[in-house]
């Protein structure tokens, strides 16, 4: 099995702690685990007046990702001398349809100041709290921690993840179609039908059953043929 991290933060150190985890997974469970660590800093990601920007700075982790998909994704919150947080980058990586479904965890060593930020700003009206409150929740971030992410990210990167596996073995036979689909969708090639379930497009859910039910139906029939 192979899994596909992204670490995002601007404190070098934590590249070495990003490739620890690595070594610990691969040695313990056996999985193949691909890292990769990005300092939002880096003038890669600099715009003509030499400041980091929020905009290269996605498109060059979507660029990371133009033939795989990341299964974790692990942003810090602040960074020093930067315009815009670990909120605002994960709110832009969720507008890309290949990180829609990708678990993603927020860790900070100052969190009480997130949730200050959020609740206890005086000049914001309660409206716009709740207003925020509702982006935060649509953002989907499944764990808020601390500095220590080791614990979380193995237990993430152990769960088997059919809808993220599917998409994989689909591109292995690129041009190929299924004809056993209903009329609506077998006609469409499975690197697009991979596209599709990677991009949680409108229907996605629909061609995920109709494989599990094409595939359980399979196993019936051979099963049936043992008998």
């Amino acid at each position: 099995m192979e899994k596909t991290i992204l670490l995002v933060d601007d404190t070098i150190s934590q590249k070495d702690v990003l490739n620890d985890l690595i070594k610990n997974i691969r040695r313990s469970e056996g999985i193949n685990v691909i890292g990769h660590f990005v300092n939002p800093n880096n003038r890669n990601f600099w715009n003509d007046n030499k400041d980091p920007d929020i905009d290269k700075l996605t498109a060059g982790i979507a660029f990371k990702f133009t033939d795989s998909i990341a299964d974790l994704i692990i942003i810090d919150q602040y960074y020093s001398d930067l315009t815009f947080n670990g909120l605002d980058l994960i709110s832009k990586l969720r507008n890309i349809p290949k990180f829609k479904n990708s678990e993603i965890f927020l860790y900070s060593g100052k969190r009480d100041v997130i949730v200050k930020e959020i609740f206890n700003n005086q000049s914001l009206s309660d409206a716009m709290k709740v207003a925020n409150l509702a982006k935060l929740i649509n953002l989907r971030i499944s764990q808020f921690l601390d500095k220590d992410f080791r614990s979380e990210a193995l237990r993430s990167l152990k769960k088997v993840k059919l809808d993220n596996i599917l998409p994989g073995k689909l591109r292995n036979v690129e041009e190929g179609k299924i004809q056993s689909f209903s009329p609506r969708y077998r006609e469409i090639p499975m690197g697009q039908l991979a596209d599709m379930i990677e991009s949680n497009d409108m229907d996605s859910g629909n061609i995920l059953s109709e494989i599990f039910d094409l595939t359980i139906a399979h196993y019936v029939k051979l099963n049936e043929g043992l008998q």
